[in-house]
């Protein structure tokens, strides 16, 4: 959500001449946890501790502020399992238009700025349903698999690929870094990054 609002539009000029294009991939939280996921936010071990892990939660809302978005850490008093939520978004993107974009913001807000639980059938039916869905039909989707195990792969595959965080920023093929951070970290990261492909392509 932060990086997607403080992603430079076009490179910021950082990537003259090459196409740049959003994917959005699967990348699930707790998806080893069956039904809805934790009820306490569970911040990762590899963060160190609870305490690095709350500093890193104060920057995360500082960048936010800074980007326009505000950041309730203290509503989100779980930690879901998003496999459906990605479900849903992953079958948003059949629909054609901005539906897809459009439901992924949803879901972003609905957790990161209300707090909402994104893990339930309830919850998600209900967001789809304010972009013009049918709410019973999608709880029925939801209520399924259909869709699980195709995310399951496409998460897989992109961990294996190097994916390890949202957003993650690749220029062809090689990834650049993951995470948010402010647009002139991100142009001058694709700066360096174009600047090692063309040696690379001279020294071939």
């Amino acid at each position: 959500m932060l990086g997607r609002q403080a992603q430079p539009r076009g490179g910021a000029g950082a990537a003259r001449g090459r196409a740049i294009r959003d994917l959005l991939a699967p990348l699930p939280a707790q998806p080893g946890h069956a039904g809805r996921g934790r009820r306490a936010r569970r911040l990762p071990r590899r963060l160190g501790s609870e305490t690095r892990g709350r500093e890193l939660d104060a920057q995360v809302a500082a960048s936010g502020r800074a980007a326009g978005l505000e950041f309730r850490h203290e509503l989100m008093l779980r930690t879901p399992n998003t496999i459906d939520a990605h479900r849903l978004i992953r079958l948003a993107g059949g629909m054609g238009g901005s539906l897809q974009n459009d439901l992924m913001e949803a879901v972003f807000r609905g957790y990161f700025q209300e707090g909402r639980d994104i893990g339930s059938h309830v919850v998600l039916a209900e967001i789809a349903a304010q972009l013009g869905l049918d709410a019973g039909e999608i709880r029925a989707y939801l209520a399924g698999d259909e869709g699980a195990e195709e995310v399951r792969a496409e998460d897989a595959a992109f961990r294996r690929g190097g994916l390890s965080g949202v957003p993650t920023f690749a220029l062809e093929g090689h990834v650049l870094f993951s995470g948010a951070m402010p647009p002139e970290n991100m142009a001058e990261a694709f700066r360096r990054g174009l600047a090692i492909l063309r040696e690379r392509a001279k020294a071939a």
